[in-house]
């Protein structure tokens, strides 16, 4: 067992073999690196993970839920007991580089209480992840995500390259070198927003059928249709995306005002912003 593990290395690199096949337990994990070090590898989380570097980050991070038994906590007007637990958090920052992430997340609870069924839903955690980069691009794919989700998800992507002195919502020329590009699993449902350069135009994608309604199975096998609302124009976007009727009375139709700590915002200062649900 490992208590602590601190190095003071600048300009050497750190290799830990067979960590992602490996349980590792802690109140909190942090790598920092500095004198354009980069970091790169797998990282399985339960509570935190705060990464920081001068250079660029890489990596694949399995996000956990079911940290407490289910019992631990009392359900708090119908909402889930992971619901009212702190959650589990990825940031991701860098002064002098790009952030490329795979990101999955996981509910390891499986279990789904009387509150739970009623509502046609089931017991889902809450999820923070951050990325910041000054200088460079920044890459974010979400791979996995419970169906019919009650997590809370933040990402907060900004990337600050204008002029100095210069609000960071106006400059001129657009900087296509650092774009910000975001791909979110189709089992996301709630709000989103993006802000960047009044003269970029955010970019908002999904599949679409042949008549231009969202494509797509519902993940969570209901038999639901997927519903995208977005309005677009110079410089920001917002809209919602949630699964489900506008008019349906089952129960299983939850849209995202019924549950606004879900959301997504992209913020850059004068970078492209591409979203891709």
């Amino acid at each position: 067992m490992i208590n602590d593990l601190w190095t003071i290395l600048p300009f050497y690199s750190h290799r830990f073999e067979g960590l992602s096949q490996s349980a590792i337990v802690g109140d909190d994990i942090d790598a920092h690196s500095t004198a354009l070090g980069s970091i790169r590898g797998t990282f399985n989380v339960s509570e935190r993970l705060y990464v920081t570097t001068d250079g660029a980050i890489e990596l694949r991070a399995n996000l956990l839920d079911g940290r407490a038994p289910h019992n631990e906590y009392p359900v708090l007007d119908g909402i889930e007991p992971s619901a009212n637990a702190a959650p589990t958090r990825l940031h991701m920052s860098t002064t002098n580089g790009p952030v490329s992430a795979q990101v999955g997340i996981y509910d390891t609870t499986s279990r789904t209480s009387e509150a739970a069924q009623t509502n046609h839903t089931t017991t889902r955690g809450r999820f923070d992840v951050k990325a910041q980069a000054t200088d460079g691009f920044i890459n974010l794919t979400f791979v996995d995500a419970p169906s019919d989700s009650d997590y809370a998800l933040s990402v907060e992507a900004q990337v600050h390259v204008s002029p100095e002195g210069l609000p960071w919502w106006w400059c001129s020329p657009p900087d296509s070198s650092a774009p910000i590009t975001v791909k979110m699993d189709e089992t996301f449902e709630g709000w989103l927003k993006l802000e960047t350069s009044k003269r970029v135009w955010p970019s908002v994608e999904w599949e679409k059928n042949g008549d231009g309604t969202p494509s797509g199975e519902d993940p969570s096998g209901q038999g639901r249709e997927r519903r995208i609302e977005v309005q677009s124009g110079w410089g920001r976007a917002e809209g919602e995306v949630w699964w489900g009727g506008r008019n349906d009375l089952s129960g299983r139709t939850r849209r995202p005002r019924d549950k606004p700590h879900v959301a997504l915002n992209l913020k850059a200062a004068t970078s492209p912003i591409r979203l891709v649900l």
